[in-house]
Parts: C-alpha cells; sequence; structure tokens
C-alpha cells in the first residue's frame, strides 16, 4: 500500500453530504463537523446523516454535546456581559450627576 491509494479518497467526494465536506474520515474533517455542530448550524442534519450510516443511537452523543456546549456558550456570553452592564451603570450614574 503506497501513500497514493492512502491518500485518493473517491468515495469522500461521492458519499459525504455537503460535497465531502461533513465527515468523519479524518481528524480534520471531524473537527470541522465538529465545530459545525457546536456552532449550532445544521447540527440535526449531521446528526441525522449519522444515524442512517451509523446508529441510530448516535442522538444521544449529539443532544449531550448540544447540552454541555450550550451551557458554556451562555456561561461564557453571561460573563462577557456583566462587565459590560457594570461599566454602562458607572457612565450613566456619571453623565446622571
Amino acid at each position: 500500500m503506497t501513500w497514493r491509494t492512502l491518500s485518493a479518497r473517491p468515495y469522500v467526494e461521492a458519499n459525504s453530504p455537503n460535497f465531502g465536506i461533513t465527515n468523519f474520515d479524518n481528524i480534520l474533517s471531524a473537527w470541522l463537523t465538529i465545530f459545525q455542530c457546536i456552532s449550532l448550524e445544521g447540527w440535526t442534519d449531521v446528526m441525522y446523516w449519522v444515524q442512517d450510516a451509523v446508529s441510530p443511537y448516535s442522538w444521544i452523543y449529539f443532544c449531550s454535546m448540544i447540552i454541555l456546549v450550550g451551557c458554556c456558550n451562555l456561561n461564557r456570553s453571561i460573563t462577557i456581559r456583566k462587565p459590560f452592564e457594570n461599566r454602562s451603570a458607572k457612565l450613566k450614574a456619571a453623565f446622571e450627576a
């Protein structure tokens, strides 16, 4: 088996959704697909494709990932917003005085 045989993947372009972008064939594509799910853009499509290809129980992975990441993103947005609320309250009090 040569490098050419390992690197040539004609099955990806033919069978993978989104013109071969959404797949778990290598680590880079898997990270890109997971990032797509984490950003909450089209994660249900990926979940259904994985259910059709692998197992109908893959919804457990996707739903738990969305719940955990959703909680982390919510905490992050609250953490980023809190200092700006304090600053705006101080500015408002300074302008009123």
